[in-house]
């Protein structure tokens, strides 16, 4: 199974983003502190999107045992 929860906490995210936001390309990132670009871009498309929302880890959905 997966890890539950994040790596990365929110102020963690947010310094990130805020590089990107000042310049900083996701690549440069990548080779300066090592997290994946793509993880950079997602957190910034999610932030721009849904706010500081959107970088809480969203909760697995429950079914109901007669769906499973």
């Amino acid at each position: 199974m997966g890890k539950k929860g994040s790596r990365y906490t929110i102020e963690k995210k947010l310094f990130y983003i805020g590089l990107v936001v000042q310049g900083m390309a996701p690549y440069a990132i990548q080779r300066q502190y090592g997290i994946a670009h793509s993880q950079v871009s997602q957190w910034v498309k999610n932030y721009k999107l849904r706010g500081i929302n959107g970088l809480r880890p969203r909760s697995m959905r429950k079914y109901p045992s007669n769906l499973k």
